[in-house]
C-alpha cells in the first residue's frame, strides 16, 4: 500500500514550478509523484477552491478541498505544509493534531525556538519526522562541503560573507540554515546595520554583523541585504586558511571553489586561486529530501527525528539572535 500524501497549499512550491511532463522535479507535488511507486497524493487542500481544483486535475489528485474541517480527521502518512510563511505556524499545529508520520514543511519554520523545543519533545513521543524544505541541505555538493569541513579542508574560517534580498525570515534563513549545517557556530554578538522593506511589513530584510566562534575559531560573518526591486542578490563566501569557497546564483547557481597558493613576486605572496567551478543541479534538493521521507517511513529512526530538529533549533537560535542586535 503506498504512502498516502495531504499537500497544504496549492501554489509556487506545492506544484506550479513544475509540469506534470517536464523533467524538472523542484516542488512538492512532483517531489512525490517521482516516487510514485511509493507514494499516492491523495488530497489538495487549500483556501481557493477553485486554485485547489485546477491543481488537482492537472496533477491528477482525487481529493480537493477548500474547508480544512473537512480533511483535518482524516489520517495520513505524510503532510506537507507549501503555505505562505505568516500561515505556517498555524497549519504546523493542525499537522501535528493529526499525528502523521512526516511533516515536510516550507522554509522558514516561522516558530521560536522554545517552541520548537516542544514540538521535538512532542515528535519524538509519536515518532513524527519534521523536515524543513531549506533545500540547500539535501543537495550532494554543499554535503560534501560539509564533509571537507569536517575533514579540515577549510582550516579555520577567516570569515563569512552572506548577499540576499527579499526578507530576513524568507531568504536569509536559507542562507543562516546552510551556515549552521556547515559549521555550527556560537554567535558571540551582533549588530544591525540596516533594514529594507522589500518583501512584507513583517519580515524586512537586515543586514548585520554577526561575530562568531567555534572551537576557539573566531570570525565575523556580514550580512548585506539588498532591495529586490533593485537586484536580486543571493551570494555566500567563506573564507578559510585554506581554502574558499564562492556560492552564487546568476543564471543558476554556480560554485566556485580556490585553493591556496605561495608564490615569490619581489615579496612572498598567499593568494587564492579559483580552481574549480561547477554548477548545481537543484532537482536532487526536493529528489534528495522526499527520498529521505521515503527511508524514514521505512525504517522510523529517532536519531533522524533528533538530527533535523537541532539544526532547525540552531537556525532559529541563530536568527533569533540576530534580529535581536544591538543596532548601529
Amino acid at each position: 500500500m503506498k504512502a498516502s500524501v495531504l499537500v497544504i497549499g496549492a501554489g509556487n512550491i506545492a506544484q506550479a514550478y513544475d509540469s506534470p511532463e517536464g523533467p524538472e522535479v523542484r516542488t512538492h507535488i512532483k517531489g512525490y509523484q517521482y516516487y510514485g511507486d511509493y507514494f499516492s497524493i491523495d488530497t489538495i487542500f487549500d483556501i481557493d477552491f477553485e486554485k485547489a481544483g485546477n491543481v488537482a486535475k492537472s496533477w491528477k489528485i482525487p481529493h480537493y478541498y477548500s474547508d480544512f474541517s473537512l480533511v483535518e480527521h482524516i489520517e495520513y502518512d505524510v503532510i506537507s505544509i507549501c503555505t505562505p510563511d505568516i500561515t505556517h505556524e498555524f497549519y504546523l499545529d493542525a499537522a501535528l493534531k493529526m499525528r502523521p508520520k512526516v511533516i515536510f514543511i516550507e522554509k522558514p519554520l516561522n516558530i521560536t525556538s522554545d517552541k520548537a523545543i516542544e514540538v521535538q519533545k512532542y515528535c519524538l513521543e509519536f515518532k513524527i519526522l519534521l523536515l524543513v524544505n531549506y533545500s540547500r541541505v539535501y543537495i550532494p555538493e554543499f554535503i560534501g562541503l560539509k564533509e571537507r569541513v569536517q575533514n579540515g579542508k577549510f582550516g579555520k574560517i577567516l570569515s563569512i560573507g552572506l548577499k540576499y534580498h527579499r526578507g530576513f525570515l524568507h531568504n536569509c534563513s536559507h542562507l543562516i540554515n546552510l551556515i549552521v549545517f556547515l559549521f555550527d557556530p556560537v554567535i558571540k554578538r551582533t549588530f544591525i546595520t540596516n533594514s529594507i522593506s522589500d518583501y512584507h511589513p513583517d519580515d524586512t530584510s537586515l543586514s548585520a554583523l554577526v561575530y562568531c566562534e567555534k572551537h576557539n575559531n573566531k570570525f565575523v560573518m556580514t550580512i548585506e541585504a539588498y532591495d529586490s526591486s533593485i537586484v536580486n542578490m543571493t551570494e555566500v563566501d567563506i573564507i578559510g586558511e585554506k581554502m574558499r569557497v564562492r556560492y552564487i546564483e546568476s543564471k543558476g547557481s554556480l560554485v566556485n571553489e580556490a585553493g591556496k597558493y605561495s608564490y615569490m613576486d619581489g615579496i612572498e605572496l598567499q593568494e587564492f586561486v579559483a580552481d574549480n567551478d561547477y554548477r548545481i543541479d537543484y532537482n536532487y534538493a526536493m529528489k534528495n529530501a522526499i527520498n529521505l521521507i521515503k527511508t524514514f517511513l521505512n525504517k522510523p529512526s529517532e536519531k533522524l527525528i533528533n538530527e533535523q530538529f537541532n539544526l532547525q533549533i540552531k537556525t532559529l537560535e541563530f536568527l533569533q539572535s540576530i534580529k535581536s542586535g544591538i543596532n548601529i
